[in-house]
């Protein structure tokens, strides 16, 4: 159960607040392919909860959301890629498409 795990962490629900808990477990869900737990995890490095804040980590994994069937994420995923230079967007467009081949849902 890794999202309900991370949102709870995330939100100091029943446990104390603890975002580096919340990735732990948003992780998780984002590596067995959950389109949700890839969203979370985005956010998280598009806020720096948690983690250095990345808006290429965050690019990467809106993207992998995106493609594993999360559509309402794709505005997120566009805001942030304006924040990118080309060269680091197109970094960031691989290693997506590297995170889908290696963390695409079950």
């Amino acid at each position: 159960m890794p999202l309900p795990s991370g949102n709870s962490y995330r939100k100091g629900d029943g446990v104390v607040q603890d975002y580096e808990q919340a990735i732990s477990w948003y992780r998780k869900a984002a590596e067995q392919g959950d389109a949700y737990g890839q969203a979370l995890l985005g956010q998280m490095y598009a806020a720096g909860l948690g983690v250095e804040q990345s808006d290429s980590q965050a690019y990467t994994w809106f993207t992998s959301s995106v493609v594993n069937g999360l559509a309402k994420v794709a505005g997120l995923r566009d805001a942030t890629a304006k924040k990118l230079s080309p060269s680091r967007l197109q970094a960031s467009q691989e290693l997506a498409g590297h995170y889908f081949k290696q963390y695409q849902s079950q």
